[in-house]
C-alpha cells in the first residue's frame, strides 16, 4: 500500500500513472509534475487534497473515483 508518491517525482517523462487502491491521501503530490502527465487514476484511496492542477498542462484524465 501506497501513503505517499512524492517519490515518483523524479520520473520527469513519465506518461501514465496508476496508483489506485491505496491510502492516499493527496492527489498529484509531485513536485515538480511529469510534464507529459497524462493519465492518471488514483480511484479507490482516501484522498481528502487535490492540488491547483494548471501545472500539469498534458492531463486529460484523473480518476478520483472511490465507489
Amino acid at each position: 500500500m501506497l501513503l505517499d508518491i512524492t517519490v515518483l517525482s523524479c520520473l520527469h517523462h513519465m506518461i501514465e500513472l496508476d496508483c489506485s487502491h491505496n491510502q492516499l491521501t493527496q492527489c498529484l503530490a509531485l513536485d515538480p509534475p511529469p510534464k507529459n502527465l497524462r493519465y492518471v487514476d488514483s480511484s479507490f484511496n482516501a484522498i481528502t487534497e487535490i492540488p491547483d492542477l494548471s501545472a500539469y498542462t498534458c492531463l486529460e484524465h484523473l480518476n478520483l473515483d472511490s465507489k
